[in-house]
């Protein structure tokens, strides 16, 4: 773990460093300096994937992951994974063949999320040890289809490198588990995906099995249970291009990291966005006590902050005597992204949990909606 924790942190800093030695002797031309963005850019999400799964293994420990069952549009989450999938594998010049058989529907009541985390773990590692040249198939189907029940089979195949049968009976499914785990490793991973795959699966009340030949591919065969809906959903439509009209708002942003202050700062103020910023909780509360009514169209709020957190912090200003207290929306921007945070952030008054890393388009479509509500 601290090999693949180190290898992505590694080149975060060693790419930006780089950079600020290019930029400050001019010898970087914009080519350059694209590449070595998009490459940290990989590496920073790289570090996401692994601290998500690290968190994950924990919750599944500790009994706290949860399924969420919701009617949702299966076909669009596999339009989704086959996307991602085929984009992966295009760059590595690797067949991806998809088929969805007759007997499955569009519309299942399950946890779509889990659902799809799955299956692109599984996928994921099927590009990982599919070697140029080779051929990856999924197919989708329902093999006991009633009137309120439904059996989803999923069947995923790769031409790869395979496994042993020692490691494919005792260790497979085991966390931090990996065949060529010496030092010469061709592969990047730590062993996480199908650990947690597997135990999402017995949690939606599946079952997963693989038969895998050394030198010949791997093949993994999934079943999940799932509850067909007759009506649909939802109209699929086509996703519009979003434009941000936030020009013009005050924002009060309680963060006391400097460095997260100075990015959400930026980030708002390209959106044309006054900032103010409070250090902390306390700062923050006096500063919005102190403001004429109104003032504020939106609180960025931490939660994690010294003198006051941003819990009682947004506490302590919903308690305020004045309209706008109740009514200004507060938004969570934390590194606290378990599900009892955001149940934590919502109890305590605010409106959002918006986790970090933040990924600004998020950001400005949570706060659009709230001023667009706010004016009608």
């Amino acid at each position: 773990m601290s090999h693949e924790l180190r290898t992505p942190l590694n080149a975060i800093d060693g790419y930006t460093t780089l950079m600020e030695e290019n930029i400050r002797s001019a010898k970087m031309n914009t080519e350059e300096m694209l590449t070595n963005i998009a490459i940290t850019q990989r590496a920073s999400q790289y570090l996401l994937t692994i601290i998500s799964d690290i968190l994950d293994i924990q919750s599944i420990e500790q009994g706290k992951i949860k399924i969420n069952k919701t009617a949702i549009e299966a076909h669009s989450y596999m339009e989704n994974v086959v996307h991602v999938i085929r984009k992966e594998a295009d760059e590595k010049i690797i067949e991806f063949v998809y088929e969805r058989k007759t007997h499955f529907s569009d519309h299942y009541i399950m946890d779509g999320a889990r659902f799809q985390q799955i299956l692109l773990n599984i996928l994921h590692n099927a590009v990982k040890f599919t070697p140029t040249g080779g051929k990856i198939t999924m197919t989708a189907e329902s093999i006991d289809q009633r009137e309120k029940y439904a059996l989803l089979k999923f069947v995923i195949a790769d031409t790869g490198v395979g496994m042993k049968k020692e490691f494919l009976e005792n260790q497979l499914f085991e966390k931090f588990a990996q065949e060529n785990m010496g030092i010469t490793s061709p592969y990047d991973g730590c062993g996480t995906g199908l650990f947690i795959s597997r135990e999402l699966i017995h949690l939606m009340g599946g079952e997963i099995y693989c038969n895998s030949e050394k030198g010949k591919g791997s093949e993994f065969v999934i079943t999940l249970p799932a509850e067909p809906v007759k009506s649909k959903v939802r109209e699929r439509r086509k996703r519009e291009v979003v434009h941000y009209d936030l020009g013009g708002l005050r924002i009060l942003l309680c963060e006391d990291n400097p460095m997260n202050q100075d990015m959400e700062k930026r980030l708002m103020e390209r959106m044309n966005c006054v900032v103010d910023i409070a250090d902390d909780g306390k700062i923050g509360v006096d500063k919005f006590a102190e403001s004429p009514e109104g003032f504020y169209d939106i609180v960025l709020m931490d939660i994690r902050m010294p003198n006051m957190d941003g819990l009682e912090a947004t506490r302590n200003i919903r308690a305020l005597k004045r309209k706008d207290a109740q009514l200004v929306p507060i938004l969570a921007v934390s590194a606290n992204a378990f599900d009892e945070d955001v149940r934590d952030s919502i109890k305590s008054g605010m409106n959002e949990h918006i986790a970090k890393p933040i990924r600004p388009e998020v950001m400005y479509e949570k706060i659009q909606g709230y001023i667009c509500n706010s004016k009608i």
